[in-house]
């Protein structure tokens, strides 16, 4: 196999190319806003979410897509076609979502193809790739650039402040958060030569410094405002015919803001933007003070309160310290109100983190007590006093309920059943609907645990013995699951390296012995037994783990197929079936019987590559480990 020299490395790019969006978010923009990065770029039409309204921050910025946010990013915008009648390129027929794009970003100059006359748009884009052509699209040519490539480019975008918040260095494959930084960061970037902001070239006329998500909803929004019921809309001046409504970011309607959602409106836009994002945890302090509340300190992190109606919540007669409260966050991450948690859930789930024994502080003194650590499936860890004959397991799944001020947390139980068919354009498993924003946390039973995004999940068939619990909220909807090895991502992939077994002959005080040396992912370790043998071999294996010791090693299946070639993000074999490789794949090189951890890269241009997964592809599977045999 052999990996064509990439469109980018050669740095034969058109010279004089269109400004186009670059990579560095200012100082005041952190990334626990990269919502606000998303909206900016999302309406403007640079660079959308995913069908089933997820933003896919973690996942590989393909070349087909890289290919539309350029386009997208320049003068050509507004006059690219979005159906292509012709196939620019052998592997890009003209029915892909993305030829029109490819075809018009090749004409541009943006893009190149490979020397075999194919393109492939799922291949990844490296973060040396993307700076060089962000530096060319600002107008800076070979002659600007001090230094050989990548080291001269990477230098001269790090000084432009381009490659701020991007932990990203040469040979990385970037995400589609790093692409949007960097894109974010170009519309507030002035081009060389330039007078003004990028942003403005393209036609957005607005007289600021910085292009923030604030400014494109407007400096006459009014709110916060919670919503309750269809009556707290009775506020907003504005007709129900043709407005739009945005609910955390994405398109939605007037039906789609749920209670205790915060929400602005604009007249002039006809605009109303909801905000369902929530923090629950303890009240430790209020300050300055109940009698002039500012801020809330919740779960160690203080908020701001952006509203009257939080700093009545937080008042004399408001919730006092020691209770378990649910902020309602504003657009800025900031209180715009607050609630008993007992008001706003009857229950949430989690996964036990921890227990122990810890002082829990209230409004009567300070109390100490076993405690369960528990994070919620929402993402927030809280600490529950335990309750007295129930069991926790660390990494098992809890069920944290609130009742006349009362927290308990027991093991979880499945009272609403969710099961069938995934689809994640349509948000649904099986005949129920899943909630834009629910939390979906995968369980292995060894105390590992990890969120999981519907995406992940689509076309596969949840099973009713995979689903721990699931919560729905007042719509109806799924809006919480806890499911069990579904996905097969939370094993522990890797290979034997070394195995010697000595079986007993059957005599009288013989015994079976077995030494062995693995590794898993890039990490070596030792095993051995004395009464019994693993009945294994030198080969890529699962790994499962009992309280951290090594319980048992299962060889993985091996791909029948030849493999031809090793993308970022596939392996295609020799009858041309593309198959996914784990986001954590392991890559081993054989010689002479020994094997040696290598990245993904060596699998590259290797001549013989043979590759391993856990279950079929439709199950959920996916490549766990290459084995490169040269």
């Amino acid at each position: 196999m052999k990996r064509t020299v990439s469109f980018f490395a050669a740095l034969a790019l058109i010279a004089g190319l269109i400004a186009w969006p670059s990579a560095a978010l200012s100082d005041n923009v952190k990334n626990e806003k990269r919502e606000d990065v998303a909206f900016v770029l999302s309406h403007l039409k640079i660079m959308e979410g995913f069908p089933d309204g997820s933003f896919g921050y973690d996942s590989t910025l393909t070349r087909a897509q890289f290919s539309k946010i350029c386009v997208m990013s320049s003068a050509s915008r507004s006059s690219v076609s979005q159906v292509s009648k012709t196939s620019p390129f052998s592997d890009v027929p003209y029915t892909l979502w993305s030829a029109s794009y490819i075809r018009a970003a090749q004409a541009s100059g943006f893009v190149k193809g490979y020397s075999d006359g194919s393109f492939r748009p799922e291949n990844a884009v490296l973060f040396e790739e993307a700076v060089t052509v962000a530096l060319r699209l600002l107008g800076y040519k070979d002659e600007d650039i001090a230094g050989s490539y990548p080291y001269g480019q990477i230098a001269l975008a790090t000084s432009l402040s381009l490659t701020q918040n991007i932990s990203k260095s040469a040979g990385s494959r970037i995400s589609r958060q790093d692409a949007a930084y960097l894109i974010y960061n170009t519309l507030n970037t002035t081009p060389k030569g330039g007078a003004q902001p990028y942003y403005k070239t393209l036609g957005f006329d607005l007289d600021v410094a910085e292009l923030t998500a604030k400014d494109i909803r407007g400096s006459e929004t009014e709110g916060p405002f919670t919503y309750l019921s269809e009556s707290s809309l009775s506020v907003v001046p504005m007709k129900t015919d043709g407005m739009k409504v945005y609910r955390d970011d994405r398109t939605s309607s007037l039906q789609g803001i749920l209670k205790y959602d915060i929400f602005y409106y604009n007249v002039s836009e006809n605009t109303i933007w909801a905000y369902g994002k929530k923090l629950t945890g303890t009240l430790e302090s209020i300050s300055p003070s109940r009698q002039s509340p500012a801020s809330v300190t919740v779960g160690g992190k203080s908020y701001s309160l952006s509203s009257d109606t939080a700093k009545e919540a937080f008042g004399v007669d408001g919730i006092g310290t020691g209770e378990m409260v649910t902020l309602l966050l504003d657009r800025d991450g900031n209180a715009a109100d607050g609630r008993p948690t007992s008001k706003i859930y009857e229950k949430q789930l989690g996964v036990v983190e921890k227990t122990g024994t810890k002082i829990f502080t209230g409004d009567k003194g300070d109390t100490t007590s076993s405690y369960v650590s528990v994070l919620l499936i929402s993402g927030e860890k809280i600490d529950v006093k335990a309750t007295s004959g129930e069991i926790y397991h660390v990494g098992g799944a809890v069920s944290v309920s609130y009742k006349d001020g009362a927290v308990t947390a027991a093991p979880a139980s499945k009272d609403f059943t969710v099961s069938g068919l995934v689809s994640a354009a349509d948000r649904k498993i099986g005949n129920i609907s899943v909630a834009q924003d629910a939390a979906i946390l995968e369980i292995d039973g060894q105390g590992d645990f990890s969120s999981v995004s519907l995406s992940r999940l689509d076309g596969l068939t949840l099973k009713s013995e995979s689903l721990i619990c699931a919560i729905k909220n007042s719509a109806g909807q799924a809006d919480g699951l806890i499911i069990r090895n579904v996905t097969g991502d939370l094993g522990k992939y890797g290979m034997v390296t070394y195995a010697s077994e000595k079986k007993s002959d059957g005599s009288q005080g013989s015994a079976s012995s077995g030494s062995y040396r693995y590794d898993i992912g890039g990490v070596e370790s030792s095993y051995s037994t004395s009464n019994g043998v693993l009945n294994v071999k030198a080969f890529p294996s699962v790994f499962t783990f009992e309280n951290k010791q090594l319980e048992s090693i299962t060889p993985l299946p091996k791909v029948s197929d030849k493999i031809v070639s090793v993308t970022e993000l596939f392996v295609e074999t020799a009858s041309g079936e593309r198959l996914l490789l784990s986001d954590s794949v392991s890559v081993y090189r054989s010689e002479s019987g020994s094997y040696s951890f290598v990245s993904l890269e060596s699998a590259f241009s290797s001549a013989s590559v043979s590759a391993y997964y856990d279950k079929a592809q439709q199950e959920g599977g996916r490549i766990r480990v290459l084995v490169i045999s040269d």
